[in-house]
C-alpha cells in the first residue's frame, strides 16, 4: 500500500517536472535570444522564469504549453505556417517574456546599463508587488 502511494508520487512528481520543463527551457531560450546583449546569471534567470510561468496564465494554458514544448525555433517556424497573425501572436509574446524580464531586474533602476549585470527583485506583478516607478507617488 506505502509503496503504491510512493511510486504514485514518483510518476506523479516526473510527469509534473516533464510538462514544466519545456516551459521554464521557453522563457530562458527567449530572454537569452531577445536579450543577448545583457548579462545576467543563470540564478537571475531562472528565478524570472519560475515567477513568469507562476504569474502568466498563458504559460498554464494548453496553447501555453504546446508553445513552449516546441521551444522557441519551432515555436516560429510555426506562427510561419500558422499566417501573420499567429506570427504576430508569437512575436508579441516573446516580447512580453523580454519586457517582463527587463522590468523584474534592476535594469532600469542602474539606468539602463547594459555592461553591468543584472540583479533579480520581483516579477511586475501590480497586484502582489509595490510599484518601484521612481515617478509615481501616493495620493
Amino acid at each position: 500500500m506505502i509503496s503504491g502511494f510512493a511510486g504514485a508520487a514518483v510518476l506523479l512528481g516526473s510527469a509534473a517536472r516533464l510538462v514544466s520543463g519545456p516551459r521554464h527551457s521557453y522563457v530562458k531560450a527567449v530572454v537569452r535570444k531577445r536579450l543577448h546583449y545583457l548579462t545576467f546569471s543563470e540564478e537571475v534567470l531562472e528565478q524570472f522564469s519560475r515567477d513568469f510561468i507562476d504569474f502568466t496564465p498563458a504559460m498554464n494554458a494548453s496553447r501555453g504549453k504546446i508553445l513552449s514544448f516546441g521551444g522557441v525555433t519551432l515555436s516560429r517556424a510555426l506562427g510561419r505556417i500558422g499566417g501573420t497573425d499567429m506570427a504576430f501572436r508569437i512575436d508579441s509574446f516573446e516580447q512580453k517574456i523580454a519586457s517582463d524580464f527587463l522590468k523584474a531586474t534592476d535594469f532600469f533602476d542602474a539606468g539602463a546599463d547594459t555592461e553591468r549585470a543584472l540583479e533579480y527583485y520581483a516579477f511586475p506583478n501590480p497586484y502582489t508587488n509595490p510599484c518601484r516607478n521612481a515617478l509615481a507617488y501616493q495620493s
